[in-house]
């Protein structure tokens, strides 16, 4: 029964509807346009909603839109609040109503130093910068790296430096502070007076240039101290002599006990003097200690050659000649007299000069003494000559009367290379001569030295102070230096160089120079200086110089 009654109500609905629809009595609504679920009558008949019902929404802003559902919406639906945190908004940009408040630094440049530089709070566009650390490598301690830069500077640690008389060098690099200049001990007493070295002041006494002059009655003492030079003068005992020294420090007396003078004095290439003195013939070496003596004849004059073989007269006519230990290699009776001076040539022939006649006569002899020739027409005191080896000619001079001859020049042949009378040379006393490896003659001319040219031309004269124009002798060295002595009155020996400047004198005090001569070395010069009365010695002092 209930279903036939269901059925007819279904038809019922159906005829009213009809019935509504055919008078035009429902409405134009949509199914979509009615809430889903719900029904309602329109024109066309009964519909249900299918709008949805989205009731109570939600919208959270994001990023891009967010659509808004479709539907019913009950009016208890939201879109959330949004938060924008303006600090962390540039300024000058809004979101959602808010105002941002983050600066704008735009480009910004920190340069960095030796503390932390702060960075600015705000917006940066990207464009600032840090400038870049220049570090210099050789001012940063190795194993330190600033800014990847490794340093290079050396790590000394502790330095010791230790002076010296040159100055340290102190190592380039890093020093802890620890190491030390050790210190400088300073023996004060070592240190003159007046200097400090390393602030110890030396107490060294300066005692300038003393002069100590020895006691006959015992030792000087010499005080402790600095000397800047001084003079030490000793009494010289017998038979010791000082040589190859400076003039200023030499004096030699030699026998003491006789009053003979010494008229001959050689020098051979090692120092070596040869001395004639009171008949007896000496030699003593370099350092100025007696070698030998000989008494066995009456020796007068002396010469050494250049192979240092001795050559003496003796006994008033004999030439000897000996080597250097005294030993006779011959002896010949030639009839030579008091040969103040004998000289020998490179070819071995022998020229003697005789003062003990009163013709005085040159000779020439042959390598054993033999006689080749004898002149006497040199004049009348032809006792001092020279044969100049490295030129083998031989200066004969002498005393001049008149127009008798002066200066005559000849080679080891006798081929005669000058002829100079008085009037030629201007010589008025040729007292001696010697030729220099120059060619110019260097002669005695009274109270004058002169420098001749090959026609007895005058090229200079230097004056001496000798009143005595007979004596007086003149040597030459192998540097053309010249040796002449005062035999009277000046009492000096000198020193003249071939330009004719003095280079220095010697004054003998009361001593009387008388012979001169000179090793052809030009290593050494002597003289032999007589002494010439008063009561302190008798005998004779000679001189040996070095230069």
């Amino acid at each position: 029964m209930g279903i036939r009654l269901f059925g007819a109500v279904q038809g019922i609905k159906a005829q009213v509807q009809g019935l509504l629809l055919g008078l035009g009595t429902g409405g134009n609504a949509n199914a979509s346009e009615v809430l889903s679920g719900k029904e309602v009558t329109t024109d066309v008949g009964q519909i249900t909603g299918t709008m949805p019902n989205e009731g109570s929404v939600t919208l959270t802003p994001g990023p891009s839109d967010v659509p808004i559902p479709k539907g019913y919406h009950d009016g208890t639906g939201k879109a959330s609040a949004v938060v924008v945190p303006a600090a962390n908004v540039l300024t000058g940009t809004t979101i959602a109503g808010t105002a941002g408040t983050m600066p704008n630094e735009g480009a910004v440049t920190i340069t960095p130093s030796n503390a932390a530089q702060a960075i600015p709070v705000g917006y940066h566009n990207g464009s600032g910068t840090v400038p870049a650390v220049v570090v210099p490598v050789a001012n940063v301690l190795t194993g330190t790296t600033i800014a990847g830069t490794a340093g290079t500077m050396p790590n000394r640690g502790a330095v010791t430096i230790t002076p010296g008389s040159t100055a340290q060098a102190i190592p380039a690099g890093y020093h802890n502070g620890s190491g030390t200049v050790s210190a400088v001990s300073v023996p004060a007493g070592n240190v003159l007076t007046g200097t400090t070295i390393a602030g110890t002041a030396g107490t060294m006494p300066n005692q300038g240039v003393p002069t100590f002059t020895p006691s006959t009655s015992g030792d000087t003492s010499i005080p402790a101290g600095y000397y800047s030079g001084g003079i030490v003068k000793k009494a010289y005992p017998v038979g010791s002599m000082v040589s190859n020294v400076t003039v200023e420090q030499i004096a030699y007396s030699a026998n003491p006990n006789s009053s003979g003078s010494s008229y001959g004095i050689a020098v051979d290439s090692q120092g070596n003097m040869y001395l004639c003195a009171g008949s007896i013939l000496y030699k003593y070496n370099a350092a100025g200690s007696l070698v030998w003596s000989k008494n066995d004849f009456s020796y007068f004059g002396v010469f050494v050659d250049q192979y240092d073989y001795i050559y003496v007269n003796h006994n008033n006519s004999n030439l000897h000649k000996m080597d250097g230990s005294g030993n006779t290699v011959w002896n010949n009776a030639v009839g030579v007299q008091q040969a103040y001076n004998i000289t020998i040539c490179n070819s071995g022939y022998i020229y003697t000069y005789d003062g003990g006649t009163s013709t005085h006569p040159t000779r020439k002899h042959d390598g054993s003494g033999n006689v080749i020739w004898t002149d006497t027409t040199i004049g009348s005191n032809s006792w001092f000559s020279d044969t100049n080896f490295s030129t083998e000619v031989t200066v004969i001079s002498g005393y001049v009367s008149g127009t008798s001859m002066a200066i005559r020049v000849v080679d080891s042949n006798d081929s005669l290379q000058w002829n100079l009378t008085a009037s030629a040379s201007a010589m008025s006393n040729c007292s001696g001569a010697v030729m220099g490896s120059d060619g110019y003659v260097y002669a005695r001319n009274g109270t004058q030295v002169v420098k001749l040219n090959s026609s007895g031309g005058q090229v200079w004269s230097v004056p001496i102070n000798d009143t005595y124009t007979l004596k007086g002798n003149i040597a030459i060295d192998n540097s053309t230096n010249i040796y002449i002595v005062e035999y009277q009155t000046g009492h000096r020996y000198m020193k003249i160089n071939s330009s004719g400047t003095i280079l220095w004198t010697y004054t003998a005090s009361n001593m009387t120079p008388y012979a001169i001569n000179a090793n052809h070395s030009g290593s050494y010069a002597c003289a032999t200086i007589p002494y010439a009365g008063g009561t302190v010695f008798y005998g004779a002092t000679q001189y040996l110089i070095n230069g």
